[in-house]
């Protein structure tokens, strides 16, 4: 029996991670490549088109979760408004914390789109499939050599900038999953320095959430930061092995902040105090939440905006709760009943697209020429270069400059 519930197990995650890295390859394919010509006519169009066709592809995994493994999420704190310009800061319980935020996304979204760009390891890149359409994304890579990641992170900031992009940057401050590995390197940071120990939460790095908050702002790219939490009170997949061999979280709770702009600090220290002054809160919620099972504030539903406070008196901040989603509710109201059928929708297009692409490969010529040239060029950029991404920057500032000097020459 014990042996039969294994199997079973082995057959879902590896047919979930079929599907799943099935959907990005089709994507990639037949998606995003037919878009490559627009890089060199119009950045800012192709740079529209990827966030869609992206926007579009995070319901998949959201719903695979959802409809088919039949995970329960629950979604409370502050609906995430999808137009704010925002930086979106999460604790990083596992190395499959992102897969699960689309799920909280599209529930917190109201209406439902955003556009998510992460700040990544510069080796996820390499990724066949997943790591091209991150650079067809324009996510942020970092090589954790500080001097060369704030210019790579400035030069994409001011790129959005300049193109009048909006974006959510989503940031891990921890840098790492939570391990026992990482929780003692964590604790000697603490003895070190003469801070509280974690047991929840990672104590965060800083720097990076620093620059980001106050270049978004110098550039007018910064209307909130989102702080999310997240807990599994009961299955945790830790690595993405848990998840092949079926081992997925039956709950995965979110719980939402929103703070406007105008209420971060400006200065440098002072961000770096808010920024461990709200991991303190975390570690604080997450361990009332692994006794109790739920975050504080999962029943509460105010669309007024009237606070609650989560920890009993313990928190500076009151969080506005003006969101709350629970998959278990029989009667959904009618906006997520209809979020209901966009996920089935979702699920029967990318599934379809997935079937399409394997047949095409193994049938077509043209869509193996097709494939083959593409598969190349990535490689290519992903050796040879920073990324596609960077060659996108690169060649809108040359496109730039001529018009700039042809005008120029005009005048005179």
């Amino acid at each position: 029996m014990a042996l039969g519930r294994r199997l079973r197990g082995l057959a879902r995650g590896l047919a979930f991670c079929s599907f799943w890295y099935g959907s990005i390859c089709s994507g990639f394919l037949f998606l995003y490549c037919p878009l490559l010509p627009l890089l060199l006519l119009h950045q800012k169009l192709f740079r529209q088109l990827t966030d869609i066709v992206f926007a579009a592809w995070e319901i998949y995994p959201a719903a695979l979760l959802e409809c088919i493994i039949g995970t329960r999420v629950v979604v409370t704190g502050d609906e995430i408004l999808p137009h704010d310009r925002a930086l979106i800061i999460m604790n990083h319980r596992t190395r499959l914390d992102w897969n699960f935020l689309w799920l909280g996304m599209f529930h917190a979204c109201k209406p439902l789109t955003h556009r998510i760009k992460m700040v990544l390891k510069a080796s996820v890149r390499h990724i066949p499939g997943a790591g091209w359409v991150m650079q067809m994304n324009c996510f942020l890579y970092i090589h954790r050599r500080w001097e060369r990641d704030k210019a790579l992170l400035e030069r994409a900031l001011d790129y959005f900038r300049d193109i009048g992009h909006s974006c959510q940057i989503l940031l891990f401050p921890e840098g790492t999953d939570l391990t026992a590995g990482s929780r003692e390197r964590s604790h000697q940071f603490a003895s070190k320095h003469s801070l509280e120990r974690y047991y929840q939460v990672l104590h965060p790095k800083t720097t990076g959430f620093v620059f980001l908050a106050q270049r978004m702002r110098q550039n007018g790219q910064l209307d909130a930061v989102y702080d999310i939490t997240v807990g599994y009170p009961r299955t945790r997949p830790q690595a993405e092995i848990d998840i092949m061999k079926g081992n997925f979280p039956e709950e995965v709770h979110f719980t939402i902040t929103r703070f406007s702009s105008s209420s971060l600090p400006s200065g440098e220290e002072e961000l770096k105090d808010w920024l461990a002054n709200r991991w303190k809160i975390k570690e604080q919620i997450l361990t009332k939440f692994y006794t109790s099972g739920s975050f504080e504030a999962s029943s509460i539903c105010n669309k007024e905006g009237s606070s609650v406070n989560v920890l009993n008196g313990s928190l500076p901040h009151s969080v506005k709760v003006s969101c709350s989603y629970d998959a278990r509710l029989n009667h959904l109201p009618s906006h997520e009943s209809s979020r209901s059928t966009i996920m089935y929708l979702t699920l029967a297009f990318w599934t379809l697209l997935c079937l399409i692409t394997l047949y095409s490969i193994l049938t077509s010529f043209v869509v193996q020429v097709f494939a083959a040239t593409n598969i190349t060029l990535f490689l290519f950029l992903s050796i040879f270069s920073q990324g596609l991404h960077h060659l996108e920057i690169s060649l809108y500032r040359l496109k730039m400059r001529y018009l700039r000097g042809r005008n120029s020459n005009k005048v005179k």
